[in-house]
């Protein structure tokens, strides 16, 4: 079985039933090491926000058969040491395409929407953008019908100086 949205739309519910996570992060496929008959598909839970937090265990999603699961046990420790095929971002990546597209051609339907866009394509140029986040957190707001946001958090942004710019850390975050 190929990963869909069907097995998606599952992970996703299974990561708002836990009322800390919006959304779950397709990480990629595993052989299933209990049961012999096919693969995990395995999500990362996701917050609202990319802020860095200490969760203890890792924590993980896997869809099995219909089923979505969340985990933070020793399960997890072995699904981390397992051998993941990964997921590429692509859904994320395709829409940053269409963003810096858009920034090209000028094409936005309203001021707000070009400078939630520019905004988007002129971080992505930061060394300090995480961009597979970005790509997670793109996909994500176009499949839950939602809008991104940059923000800066004062505790947890740092700040740099690179090629003569001061860099600030954004955080990206899923608003209605």
């Amino acid at each position: 079985m190929r990963y869909n949205g069907q097995i998606q739309a599952l992970a996703d519910q299974c990561a708002r039933e836990d009322d800390l996570y919006c959304f779950a992060a397709y990480i990629g496929r595993c052989q299933d090491f209990y049961v012999l008959h096919g693969d995990i598909f395995v999500f990362q839970p996701m917050y609202e926000d990319n802020i860095p937090r200490d969760d203890g265990f890792p924590q993980y999603i896997t869809v099995l058969d219909g089923e979505a699961d969340l985990h933070c046990d020793s399960y997890t420790l072995e699904l981390y040491n397992n051998p993941i095929k990964r997921y590429n971002y692509a859904k994320g990546r395709q829409i940053f395409k269409n963003y810096e597209r858009r920034v090209v051609e000028r094409d936005f339907a309203s001021a707000e929407e070009r400078e939630s866009v520019v905004s988007i394509v002129d971080y992505y140029k930061s060394p300090l953008c995480d961009k597979a986040a970005l790509y997670a957190y793109l996909a994500a707001a176009e499949r839950l019908n939602m809008k991104l946001e940059l923000f800066v958090d004062e505790v947890n942004s740092i700040r740099i100086y690179h090629n003569g710019v001061d860099e600030q850390e954004l955080f990206f975050r899923l608003v209605k």
